[in-house]
């Protein structure tokens, strides 16, 4: 082997030798094995077999939902018999949906692929298909075993009703005596309740410092940055710095923003570190609320292990209280910009009136939309 290949393969880190091996399942996040998970992706959907036949396959059974019964299909049930085709565009039109024909799963896509303009019309587009289904499903077994037959207007009334009572739980603007109509129109100029509140970033106490990083990355460039300042109990900048990093997903870079900011703590000898960012997902993994992702856990274990060394603790903060170190890391990423600043005056422009504030106390404002619909 080439001794250029043998210093490669040597630099590169497989484990703690002093740690016993232990299994990582590659299909999960978090590396455990899942038995739900294996059977998922072994079993044989194309085998599976269905009630119904599949799309064009005769069955002995014919339908009873057209006036000139036909081969009762599974296609036909859900889709192309009398029945279910005026009922799909009575619930289609008004949400400018057209139903083509085609098979069941193209119809079900027209659905839940359509553009989303609000929750509102996110939640309608999800659900009312399943709705539909279940309705046609029951006026199929009703009809089929000698019950009652439901009639159109009865399926419609069903769903209708059915779909406006999960609504009027999530939305509030939604009231049971509306029409179908009217509920799409809602739907069309519906917006989602917006919270506007202060959020400050907030000093250390007494002889703790604070060092505030972030990571940033451009997919469409592929491109990523890290940013981070460290600030005494008076507000007052120790050191900030801005490093392009490659490219690497928004994840990691917040894990080597972190991993830089921890790095000048450590060699500038300061204790009591309160590492402070904007990704609650790094910081439940470094605070041990979450399992990191096996790709994630060596650096993870190593920023734990560097805190531990400075004496400190991380938190998490809103992006608001972050926005030094977001244009910090965003200098990096867009522009390529790496620097070490060890006063203000050496920051760049666009970040200099953003640690201004933040001395001073003053507050920046975080608006969010309410969430709200299914899921």
């Amino acid at each position: 082997m080439p001794p250029n290949l043998q210093s490669l393969i040597l630099k590169i880190h497989i484990a703690d030798h002093n740690m016993p091996d232990s299994c990582i399942w590659t299909f999960t996040n978090d590396g455990s094995f899942s038995t739900a998970f294996a059977r998922e992706i072994t079993k044989d959907k194309k085998n599976k077999m269905t009630l119904l036949s599949i799309s064009g396959t005769k069955m002995a059974s014919i339908c009873n939902c057209c006036a000139n019964p036909q081969n009762e299909t599974a296609d036909h049930v859900f889709m192309k018999g009398e029945v279910a085709e005026k009922i799909w565009r009575f619930f289609a039109n008004p949400v400018a949906i057209k139903i083509q024909r085609g098979s069941m799963n193209q119809l079900m896509w027209s659905w839940w692929a359509t553009e989303r303009s609000n929750a509102l019309h996110k939640t309608i587009c999800s659900i009312l298909p399943m709705y539909i289904n279940w309705e046609l499903w029951k006026r199929r077994g009703a009809s089929r075993y000698g019950q009652k037959s439901y009639s159109i207007n009865n399926i419609i009334y069903h769903v209708n009703f059915q779909v406006k009572i999960l609504l009027y739980k999530h939305f509030t603007q939604v009231k049971l005596h509306l029409a179908w109509k009217d509920i799409c129109v809602l739907a069309d100029n519906y917006s989602a309740p917006v919270s506007c509140f202060p959020v400050y970033w907030s000093k250390p106490q007494g002889l703790q410092v604070k060092i505030n990083t972030d990571g940033s990355s451009i997919k469409e460039k592929k491109k990523a940055g890290a940013g981070g300042i460290i600030r005494d109990h008076e507000g007052r900048m120790i050191l900030a710095f801005t490093q392009s990093i490659g490219y690497c997903s928004n994840n990691e870079a917040e894990i080597k923003a972190a991993q830089i900011g921890l790095y000048y703590c450590s060699t500038l000898g300061l204790k009591n570190v309160i590492l402070e960012m904007d990704s609650k997902l790094i910081v439940d993994m470094i605070i041990e609320i979450r399992k990191p992702s096996w790709k994630f856990q060596h650096k993870i274990e190593g920023i734990q292990s560097r805190l531990n060394m400075l004496e400190g603790v991380a938190h998490h903060c809103y992006r608001e209280a972050n926005s030094v170190v977001d244009i910090l890391s965003k200098e990096g990423s867009v522009k390529g910009l790496n620097g070490v600043f060890q006063a203000p005056r050496h920051l760049p422009r666009t970040a200099i009136g953003a640690y201004r504030l933040d001395k001073c106390g003053m507050a920046n404002f975080r608006i969010t939309k309410k969430k709200v619909g299914i899921g």
